[in-house]
């Protein structure tokens, strides 16, 4: 799918022009080139890994709704 998506999102020029614009404001206009590479090198263990990092109990907050028909 990413595959899919990222060649049909460069086949119009105003998406193309999008995306170099994009790649470079962030500082390098050749990340075009290089960005699909980019999304097959993740591997699962650094989805995961990246998850444990960010998804932790100090990170989270909770919620509590409370009706107000009860009170």
């Amino acid at each position: 799918k990413t595959e899919s998506m990222l060649a049909f999102e460069d086949m119009s020029l105003m998406n193309r022009a999008n995306n170099l614009a994009f790649y470079k404001l962030l500082g390098d206009a050749n990340l075009i080139n290089t960005d699909a590479q980019n999304y097959f090198n993740v591997t699962v263990n650094d989805i995961v890994t990246t998850a444990k990092e960010i998804f932790t109990p100090q990170n989270s907050s909770v919620l509590y709704y409370r009706s107000t028909q009860n009170n």
